[in-house]
């Protein structure tokens, strides 16, 4: 955890940072467009807002629209890219340094993989934290209403689809949770994956895979899930939340009981 996590501590003041960017980006965006809204001056924007704003994601692509334009949630995607970065390189640095000598003298692999798990999922919620702390620092000094109630007016600007929007209030909580899974079972994917081959390769498959999520519904691409646009918490035509929690805890299973087989048999003292 120090190695792994306090001594990073620069990616996560950068990535506090990102996310205050992304928060005045929201505040200047919706906000202005609301300024003749009665409706934005009688309810002005919650903390949720600013946390909707940067996982609602897109809603569904349908390429064979005649004039449908795909276009990228960028701000839902850079989310998923800083932290697939952020816990990329530490494992394999602690293996190509003193943490392989710290394995060779425990002599036990399980505990070297697991630990690692385990720091994947610790990252992963200080990087949630710093997430909540800028948005809540934003919308604090905005004056927002420092609650998750949704604005009613926010999806229709966010461009959710108003014919499949389902009636408020919305669960943004429900939705955050699995935000938070959808990203657990990619970070321990992309570890699993750096086993098998450079760390970058991997990186470069998951956020391949998570920009696909961004373009094509499925239910095998855990992005949909982590999507407010496509949630059944907040749209008819939808991906489930129940299914989404599911297969993602079996994606987490998967990637660690595999990934310690395959570390189990490798051979670390030639590995680059």
């Amino acid at each position: 955890m120090k190695s792994g996590v306090l001594m990073q501590w620069k990616k996560y003041l950068i990535t506090y940072f990102i996310f205050i960017v992304f928060s005045i980006i929201h505040y200047l965006d919706i906000g202005i467009i609301n300024l003749s809204n009665p409706q934005y001056l009688i309810n002005p924007p919650t903390w949720g807002d600013y946390l909707l704003s940067l996982v609602c994601g897109s809603s569904k692509f349908d390429p064979s629209l005649a004039g449908t334009i795909f276009q990228l949630p960028v701000l839902w995607v850079i989310l998923f890219l800083s932290v697939l970065f952020i816990t990329l390189y530490y494992p394999y640095d602690d293996l190509m340094g003193w943490g392989k000598t710290a394995l060779i003298l425990s002599g036990s692999r399980s505990s070297w993989w697991f630990s690692k798990c385990i720091w994947v999922i610790v990252s992963v919620f200080c990087y949630i934290f710093t997430f909540f702390a800028a948005t809540f620092t934003v919308a604090s000094l905005s004056g927002a209403e420092l609650s998750f109630r949704i604005s009613e007016y926010l999806p229709a600007d966010l461009g959710f689809d108003n014919t499949i929007l389902i009636s408020p209030p919305w669960q943004i909580g429900k939705l955050l949770v699995g935000f938070v899974a959808v990203i657990i079972a990619l970070c321990l994917i992309q570890l699993f994956l750096s086993l098998l081959i450079r760390p970058i390769f991997s990186y470069i498959l998951v956020s391949a895979y998570v920009v696909a999520s961004a373009y094509f519904q499925s239910p095998f691409l855990l992005g949909n899930y982590a999507m407010a646009a496509r949630s059944e918490l907040f749209v008819t035509d939808n991906v489930n939340f129940s299914s989404g929690i599911l297969i993602c805890i079996w994606s987490v299973g998967i990637s660690v009981l595999i990934g310690n087989l395959v570390f189990g048999h490798m051979d670390i003292l030639s590995k680059e």
